[in-house]
Order: C-alpha cells, then structure tokens, then sequence
C-alpha cells in the first residue's frame, strides 16, 4: 500500500491537533462544518470541501458540530522506504524530537 487513508471523528467542542509531518499531500475531505487553522491560518470548511495540508505546516480542526474528516496521503509509501519524519513536539525549547 503506497497512499496512507484515514477517517477522523471530531466531536462539538473540540479541537483536534495534528502534528507536522513530511507529507507530500495531505488531502482532507468534511462532512459537516467547522474551521481549521493550518500554518496559522483560518478555513473554514462545509460538507464536501477538500483542502491540502502542505508539509511541514501545523494544523488544527474545530468542527460547528461533530464531523469527520477524511484524509489520504504518502505516509504508507515514506514509512516503508525509512524518508518519514513528523515532528512530536517533544523536544527542548519548543523544538519537537524527529522520529
């Protein structure tokens, strides 16, 4: 499997954060409303929109109502060849460790 697919449950009054990674293309399709803030900027989303998560680049979801978020990209590919990196935000100073 080279393209890496994911189905996220996001409930009312939550913020779902993810963490940056080295992504080639990050493909996010809603259902439902709400607003994401990626590389500190605000969209907002309705049912059937799709927008990219460039690498690299924080994101956070806050949905209107609960939602769910689909999302594909080239993870499965980049773990197998050893090239995935993400940062944790576990590192001194603000700096997140590299895994």
């Amino acid at each position: 499997m080279t393209i890496d697919e994911q189905l996220a449950y996001l409930r009312k009054g939550t913020t779902e954060i993810i963490r940056e990674e080295d992504l080639r293309a990050k493909l996010e399709k809603s259902a439902r409303t709400g607003k994401s803030v990626i590389g500190g900027k605000n969209f907002d989303w309705k049912p059937r929109d799709v927008f990219v998560v460039p690498s690299w680049q924080s994101v956070s979801h806050m949905p209107d109502g609960d939602a769910v978020l689909f999302s594909c990209s080239d993870r499965a590919a980049q773990e197998k060849l050893g090239l995935f990196r993400e940062d944790r935000g576990n590192g001194p100073a603000g700096f997140g460790r590299m895994a």
